[in-house]
């Protein structure tokens, strides 16, 4: 799956797209407004980034203060040493899909495919575009964040359908769960 353009399928995947997520008492128009204010301790730096009208805004504001941004910005941190910059996107990541029960469900749907944020614009988060010279993280996290919400669907069914009455129906479900992944991994794999 491939995600960039505001016109194309699975836009709602990108951080530019309006999907406001709560942390700590305060509104983000967008991922990218979290992620962008995250770069900056200063207080009003980050404020004029969580109130930016667009996400390319925020984007704007951060770039014309980079010189600004928190020196640990491209840091591991201990104890798992996760480059902060990273951190803070599966947190935004989570935030969104988590908080979003119909973008979940999007993310849930694409199975067990491999997804690229597909740009030229971007190495670091997205695939390079047409070279594909990029590492594609942010696609990976998704991927990554997939995985995680599915186990939490899966467990969620487990404790729903614990009784004896529901036990044959639920192992039948799970076959077919499980023939469905199967199915999916096969055809990606071409």
């Amino acid at each position: 799956i491939y995600f960039y353009n505001k016109d194309e399928p699975y836009y709602e995947f990108t951080n530019f797209y309006r999907a406001p997520i709560r942390k700590d008492f305060e509104e983000w128009p967008t991922t990218e407004h979290y992620f962008q204010a995250a770069k900056f301790k200063d207080r009003y730096i980050r404020n004029n980034i969580r109130f930016a009208y667009t996400a390319r805004e925020a984007f704007t504001i951060a770039r014309k203060n980079d010189f600004r941004k928190r020196e640990d910005w491209e840091s591991p941190i201990p104890p798992d040493n996760v480059i902060f910059k990273e951190g803070i996107m599966k947190e935004a990541l989570w935030l969104k899909f988590t908080q979003h029960e119909n973008l979940k469900y999007k993310l849930l749907s694409t199975g067990k495919v491999k997804i690229f944020e597909h740009t030229e614009n971007d190495r670091y988060w997205g695939d390079g575009g047409k070279n594909q010279n990029g590492r594609n993280r942010l696609g990976i996290m998704l991927q990554e964040l997939r995985e995680i919400l599915m186990e939490h669907e899966k467990a969620k069914l487990i404790k729903k359908y614990k009784s004896d009455q529901y036990q044959k129906w639920f192992l039948s479900e799970l076959k077919e769960l499980k023939q469905f992944d199967d199915l999916i991994a096969f055809d990606d794999s071409d």
